[in-house]
């Protein structure tokens, strides 16, 4: 059977690890039960975080992970929000109006601009806060891919499990089939995965750009 969520009841966890149960032949086995939490959460950290060899995958980012939140700088300084994966843009909406362009920290704090005034042109982020410069004070909007909720208990779900529940079906199965030492299954699985999720960043690309749509020149009559 091919998973896909209660849309009625809104139980997709249950569902997601009920069908992980029935696909592994783990059904009222107590001991897998036990470790099937930990399948969940490891799957969520693939999802979300990537993995490198010997099983790589990229991290997921999709339009529904995108989220923006308005952030009180002091000095120049302002803690990152508990849900971030990855940096979007900054945008400062003072006089002037900004986008401060990223700058890797090692030349960021070189270069950093020590006044208090003005609009901030640049940012970085190192230790768990958005530093800016110039060192202003004042609210700043932050668009950045945010990790949803992470599924706990069977009742719980988020954005990316009721829209894309497939992306979280195969990734259990390749951990479960970790856990179970089938290596056979497992790779099936991780080739299921990494197919759908580079299906799924390649759909999401063109429905932000456009399929077909030709870019407009930035100056009359020029060519791209």
């Amino acid at each position: 059977e091919i998973y896909r969520c209660d849309w009625s009841s809104d139980v997709c966890s249950s569902d997601l690890k009920e069908d992980i149960r029935r696909e592994t032949e783990r059904r009222n086995n107590a001991k897998f039960e036990d470790v099937l939490p930990r399948i969940i959460a490891s799957a969520e950290h693939r999802i979300y975080h990537g993995a490198e060899e010997p099983l790589r995958s990229e991290p997921l980012r999709i339009r529904v992970m995108e989220t923006t939140d308005d952030l009180t700088i002091a000095s120049g300084e302002v803690a990152l929000p508990a849900d971030y994966l990855q940096s979007i843009r900054l945008q400062w909406d003072g006089s002037p109006k900004t986008s401060p362009t990223f700058e890797p920290p090692h030349t960021f704090f070189l270069n950093r601009y020590t006044t208090t005034g003005g609009s901030p042109v640049r940012y970085t982020i190192e230790s768990g806060s958005i530093h800016v410069s110039p060192m202003v004070s004042g609210d700043i909007a932050f668009t950045y891919y945010a990790r949803p909720d992470a599924l706990e208990r069977d009742t719980d779900t988020n954005d990316v499990l009721t829209e894309y529940p497939m992306i979280y079906f195969y990734a259990g199965l390749v951990e479960a089939y970790s856990y179970l030492r089938n290596p056979t299954e497992m790779q099936k699985a991780f080739g299921n995965y990494v197919s759908l999720l580079g299906g799924l960043m390649r759909s999401e690309g063109r429905a932000r750009v456009g399929y077909s749509t030709p870019l407009a020149p930035r100056i009359p009559g020029a060519r791209i």
